[in-house]
């Protein structure tokens, strides 16, 4: 079991965060008895609501089970960092064929804007 951030949103404006109970390997979602009450009070007068959860840095839209549980798809791990920026290869792209594969693309786009001294936002890892 993971702990786990997630985000109940209804159009109303109003917005539930709380931390939940997470079971990576079947997506099960665990809510506490307090947001359990919430949602049920809520339904009285709101339509569905977004409801997401943040793990290992993406945010996963949530899903009700047929049972009244809660679940989500939980994406593969990541594969190796990237040599030139340190960032996890599903979250841009890489080049391919080459040895130099390991350097994403983001990161060669990067550098040749800093040769041309177009300003590209900071990303961790970049320099």
């Amino acid at each position: 079991m993971k702990l786990a951030k997630v985000k109940i949103e209804y159009s109303s404006g109003t917005t539930i965060v709380d931390r939940v109970t997470l079971d990576p390997t079947t997506g099960q979602v665990h809510l506490a008895p307090r947001v359990l009450g919430l949602l049920n009070k809520m339904e009285e007068s709101e339509c569905s609501p977004s409801f997401s959860l943040e793990y290992k840095g993406d945010v996963l839209p949530v899903n009700m089970t047929g049972n009244g549980g809660y679940v989500v798809s939980i994406p593969p791990d990541p594969g190796p960092a990237c040599a030139g920026c340190s960032t996890q290869s599903r979250r841009h792209p890489r080049t391919s064929g080459t040895k130099t594969a390991a350097i994403c693309t983001l990161y060669r786009r990067h550098r040749s804007a800093a040769q041309s001294d177009t300003h590209i936002p900071h990303r961790p890892g970049i320099r």
